[in-house]
């Protein structure tokens, strides 16, 4: 997930605890079934807790920018890499790469990058993703594509029923032009038969962004 936002102080009540980074563990997540494919959707970097605790998951990483620009570190050994972006529909988009602020949707004054390239990319959506990588099994996702985890989701249909936990990186401020509000990403969760459940990382008084777990409704975290 991306930690290049503006970095605002933790929250102190005592009531929160003495490390509110540890609202909820990762780990957590391999105690209940058995994860057959874990779709990294935004890799950049990587996300290397996740590689770590499904050690015996097939993983598909997923990022629309030139081939030699990704820079994921120590990538699974059981994983492919997928050079297309993901939507609400198949088609083209235009992709503005700006590092760790790539992405699809234009940026407010909150969270400018600098511009390094724009070209068209292939647009593909998660259903047919997983109809061609993951035909079979549960599966894991981790969203983090800078203001277009919605669209992401909206694609999502056919197979919403088979998807244990979604980590996504959820806007709470204005960042992008048009963007999504954080309710309208739960509620397309929702329809999916997933829902909130966890905050990762420090609370914030007054927050950008969070990244979030969303756990499908029958999921045994709820019980």
């Amino acid at each position: 997930m991306s930690d290049t936002e503006e970095q605002e102080p933790g929250l102190t009540d005592p009531n929160i605890g003495a490390r509110p980074q540890q609202l909820f563990g990762l780990a957590m997540l391999k105690k209940f079934e058995d994860i057959a494919t874990v779709f990294d959707i935004g890799v950049f970097r990587g996300t290397p807790e996740l590689y770590t605790v499904f050690t015996e998951s097939k993983f598909v990483l997923v990022d629309p920018i030139k081939n030699d620009r990704i820079h994921a570190l120590d990538p699974p050994e059981n994983s492919i890499f997928v050079n297309k972006a993901l939507g609400a529909q198949p088609g083209s988009m235009l992709l503005h790469e700006m590092g760790p602020k790539t992405g699809f949707v234009e940026r407010t004054k909150l969270s400018q990058g600098v511009l390094r390239d724009e070209y068209d990319v292939e647009v593909v959506t998660l259903d047919s993703l997983i109809e061609q990588y993951a035909p079979t099994g549960w599966i894991g996702l981790k969203i983090d594509t800078e203001g277009f985890e919605e669209q992401i989701i909206k694609g999502l249909n056919e197979h919403a029923h088979r998807i244990s936990f979604v980590i996504c990186e959820a806007s709470i401020r204005k960042r992008f032009i048009g963007g999504y509000v954080f309710s309208e990403l739960v509620a397309a969760m929702h329809e999916r038969g997933l829902e909130f459940f966890n905050i990762i990382g420090k609370l914030k008084r007054r927050p950008t962004y969070y990244d979030v777990v969303f756990l499908r409704r029958d999921h045994p975290l709820f019980d």
